[in-house]
């Protein structure tokens, strides 16, 4: 996914903490409707993308520590 490319970038260039923000905000402008993508209508693939961004956790260092 691009996601996870601008998350590493964002961490190798701007640093972890500001590549965590970066996913995070991007979580709750999608769930929160901020992001109005008709791809995401259909609840399955919303629910998809969701799941994917949620999983880059396990590629996220301090993803840990903010749980």
């Amino acid at each position: 996914m691009c996601i996870e490319y601008a998350m590493r970038h964002v961490a190798k260039n701007e640093g972890e903490e500001a590549s965590a923000d970066l996913k995070g905000n991007m979580l709750n402008a999608l769930k929160n409707g901020d992001i109005d993508m008709a791809l995401l209508e259909e609840s399955k693939t919303f629910d998809l993308v969701i799941s994917k961004i949620e999983q880059l956790a396990w590629d996220d260092p301090i993803a840990e520590r903010r749980q």
